[in-house]
């Protein structure tokens, strides 16, 4: 398969696939523009991951039980609940 003929703004050429009956990528191709902006507009909306700050905070508790000698680093490397 062809490569894109695109070049990007770094001024390396694309070294995505071109679609089958174009000379470039999805990503370069002109008849995606509008796709491409819809998308675009899209980022930075998704739904946060809220489980992170929950493990987040557990291993913050795990380090501090830890480092005060409160829980011995076996016990803490394997919990057993």
């Amino acid at each position: 398969m062809a490569r894109c003929a695109a070049i990007k703004p770094n001024g390396e050429r694309c070294r995505l696939d071109a679609q089958d009956l174009h000379d470039m990528c999805w990503a370069h191709s002109p008849e995606n523009s509008e796709k491409r902006r819809k998308r675009a507009s899209r980022g930075g909306r998704a739904k946060a991951n809220r489980e992170l700050p929950t493990i987040k905070a557990l291993l913050e508790d795990l380090t501090e039980q830890v480092l005060s000698g409160d829980l011995e680093t076996g016990r803490a490397a394997v919990p057993t609940s």
